[in-house]
């Protein structure tokens, strides 16, 4: 009988532990309110260059330029989890500069070789 009582004792002792992840609150998180800084405002801005970058490559493989591609056609035609405050700045034969803006951070990505750099186009 007393053997039976360990693994009943061993499964409440590790469900304890997964109740945030049932959705439960353990007591240092009953009432959190979650903020955002602008560091993480900066780094979603680079994710959604980084995310794009490969829609845009595509563009040009497929067209031979980067010339005439817009948010909208890259959303449309490569990737539609391209994020909505993408903006293509420029957008020559070689060349393009696209940026991203996040609660007032920016990040821009001048492609296809100088990389990204805080800040606008």
């Amino acid at each position: 009988m007393r053997w039976g009582l360990v693994p009943l004792l061993a499964a409440l002792f590790l469900l304890t532990g997964c109740l945030e992840l049932w959705g439960g609150a353990s007591s240092s998180q009953s009432s959190a309110t979650v903020t955002y800084s602008s560091a993480g405002d900066a780094s979603v801005a680079l994710a959604n260059l980084r995310a794009s970058i490969p829609a845009v490559e595509a563009w040009y493989a497929d067209h031979g330029t980067y010339a005439g591609m817009a948010v909208d056609k890259l959303r449309t035609q490569y990737d539609y989890g391209i994020a909505l405050d993408l903006k293509i700045v420029r957008a020559t034969k070689k060349a393009y500069c696209v940026e991203s803006t996040v609660a007032g951070e920016t990040w821009s990505y001048v492609g296809p070789a100088r990389g990204l750099a805080p800040g606008r186009c």
